[in-house]
């Protein structure tokens, strides 16, 4: 979950049905709905006004690492989002950390097989 408190806006990630989810939280009502990934981590970027949802493809075996992506999404107005990127993070790579001030997404990906641990830095341009 990440908030928009200037817009009253609650964002939800589900992963059943796969969705994102707005929700006025002075009302309480859902204001939209998006198609999203299966995800671990969602972020309001308040000065983009963008969202930023690390999700993963899962294959048959839903408990293997997957390739990791971020779904990004912009905010026209308080109740109306579109889609307006998609990029790869790699093997296991969905889970992250967003600071703000310094406009950076941390991803982590974690070691498997000959691929090292890393962290993966992302400006929020």
């Amino acid at each position: 979950m990440s908030l928009d408190e200037m817009h009253h806006r609650l964002f939800v990630e589900w992963r059943e049905p796969k969705s994102l989810v707005v929700f006025n939280t002075e009302s309480g009502k859902t204001v939209a709905s998006l198609e999203g990934p299966s995800s671990d981590d969602l972020f309001y970027d308040a000065n983009k006004g963008r969202i930023y949802v690390l999700g993963q493809t899962t294959g048959a075996d839903p408990r293997a690492a997957g390739p990791g992506f971020i779904d990004v999404f912009q905010q026209k107005d308080a109740d109306h989002y579109n889609k307006i990127a998609t990029y790869p993070t790699g093997q296991g790579a969905w889970t992250g950390f967003f600071v703000p001030e310094w406009g950076k997404l941390f991803v982590s990906a974690r070691r498997q097989g000959d691929q090292s641990a890393e962290i993966l830095v992302y400006d929020a341009k």
